[in-house]
Formats: C-alpha cells, structure tokens, sequence
C-alpha cells in the first residue's frame, strides 16, 4: 500500500539548465503481463479418433497434406539456394583475391620494367655525357670534371587496393 502511494506522489527531476519537471508513475503491471504472454499458433489440421471416417475427410486430408508438402518443399528450396548463395560467395571471394594476386605481381613486373628502362636511360645519357666529356676533354686537357656517381635503382613500391569494382 505504502509504495502506490510513493509511486503516485510526483518524482521531481532537475534538468541540466535549470528547470524541473514533476512526473508521476503509474502501475503498468498490466501491460507488462500482456507483452510476456506467449503467442498461439492455430493448427487448422486437427484430426480426432474419428479422421477419415466419412468420405468428406478425404479431401479436407488431401488439402492439408498438400499444403504441407508445399511447406516443406519450399524449405527445401531456401536451404538450398541459400547453400547455393555461400558456394558462390565463397568462390567469388577466391576469385577475387587470386586476381589481386595477379594484379600485384603484373604491377610489379611493370614498375622493375620502368625502372630497368630508366636505368638504360640514365646509362645512355651517361655515355653521351662521357663521350661529349671526352671530346671536350682532348680540346681543354686543363679542365677536368668530377665522376658523376651511379644512382642505385631501388625496389618498387607495391600499394594494393582492397576495393575491386568488378571481376
């Protein structure tokens, strides 16, 4: 008794710019009870001593068990699409990361091709630097040039993406 009295008398809280509110709580027991009830299921093939007793029977039978069949078929069918759809995501998934494997291997068969080239470059213009140095040499024998030093190719750089559009 002594706590639906406390539960109607108002409870009063304080919000953060200053203002109060009162509110009063009711009893909602009721409700409570009615959402924790277990919902029924109908059965409509209910079948007592007396099944198939009359001719009648036969088809209200002949329904229901088509009406089952049809119930556990359709289960059969989601599962095995469903099986179907992890098949395929699984080899989609393999098929993915076997191409970004390529794709990595083939980008970094093409930047050491760069990079080979650039140093046939860099060794091209060497010579020509030298045979230009050489003649400039035999024409001015008192000036000398410092060796220009080797630049070492370095390994490439391999940034791989994880997103693909399309495979």
């Amino acid at each position: 008794m002594q706590d639906e009295a406390e539960s109607k008398e108002p409870e009063i809280i304080l919000l953060s710019d200053g203002r109060t509110l009162k509110i009063t709580r009711e009893n909602t027991t009721d409700a409570q009870d009615e959402s924790n009830k277990p919902e029924t299921e109908r059965i409509y093939n209910v079948w007592g001593s007396s099944a198939g007793a009359r001719s009648d029977f036969f088809y209200i039978y002949r329904k229901h068990r088509k009406m089952e069949l049809d119930r556990l078929e359709k289960m059969d069918k989601d599962w095995k699409e469903e099986m179907e759809n992890k098949l395929f995501h699984t080899r989609r998934c393999s098929r993915i990361i076997k191409e970004k494997e390529k794709t990595a291997k083939r980008k970094s068969k093409r930047d050491k091709k760069k990079l080979k080239m650039k140093g046939q470059v860099e060794q091209d213009e060497e010579s020509k630097n030298n045979l230009n140095d050489d003649n400039s040499n035999k024409e001015n024998a008192n000036i000398q040039q410092a060796p220009t030093p080797k630049i070492k190719n370095t390994a490439p750089i391999i940034i791989q993406s994880d997103t693909f559009d399309e495979i």
